[in-house]
């Protein structure tokens, strides 16, 4: 329960806007819908924004992750994060999939006809099938909460919050997802990713790591 405690403690800035996040979320889905809040979303598209989101949804590849924890491991010495991280996205990678497929819900290629929508991205390949929840929110989410809780600077928490938040935004700016799917994987990225720090810190002799800290210098007169 200490270990919960102090959890929660550590990274209250970023639980605050993630809770937010929940709740405006959940608002938008329970007033326009699922397809309402697809559709209300993707309001506004250009050449500018198609360019930046189709490469900006990377951050949320499983790749990245693995890259991520590569270069904490080998480079940044911090393999206690690393491990932290790569586990975290293996298991929340895995239960990603997993309810897609148990789900099979269909992708908004599938879900509207042209008429309804068709502001698809050009060059970026779309899928029809395994639509809920979002893997690559569920990545960026675990990600995210992982660096905010190695950090104590609460602007950088704020930073890693949007950053995933942008992550799951270009799922449904590019045509992959709806919210219900990118709210859904920020569920579940962020209960797993808790776990697997709750665990760590369970663990004895545990060495501390700190992520990014900056110390304010000492000012004299």
């Amino acid at each position: 329960m200490m270990h919960f405690y102090l959890l929660i403690k550590k990274i209250k800035t970023y639980l605050i806007l993630l809770s937010c996040f929940f709740v405006v979320a959940t608002i938008f889905l329970i007033a326009l819908g699922k397809d309402g809040s697809f559709l209300w979303l993707n309001q506004y598209h250009n050449n500018w924004m198609d360019l930046f989101f189709s490469k900006y949804t990377f951050f949320g590849d499983g790749l990245f992750a693995v890259l991520l924890s590569v270069i904490l491991f080998f480079f940044i010495k911090t393999q206690r994060l690393s491990m932290i991280l790569l586990s975290a996205y293996i298991v929340s990678g895995l239960l990603a999939q997993l309810l897609k497929r148990l789900f099979n819900a269909p992708r908004p290629k599938a879900f509207f006809t042209p008429e309804q929508y068709n502001k698809f991205v050009d060059g970026v390949t779309v899928a029809n099938s395994h639509s809920f929840p979002s893997g690559h929110t569920t990545t960026a989410f675990g990600m995210a909460i992982i660096l905010a809780y190695f950090t104590s600077n609460k602007y950088l928490q704020s930073i890693f919050f949007i950053l995933a938040l942008t992550a799951g935004f270009s799922r449904i700016y590019l045509g992959q997802h709806f919210l219900t799917d990118v709210l859904a994987g920020a569920i579940l990225g962020s209960f797993i990713s808790l776990c697997a720090i709750l665990i760590s810190n369970s663990i004895p002799n545990q060495k501390p790591v700190q992520l990014l800290q900056y110390k304010k210098s000492n000012q004299n007169g």
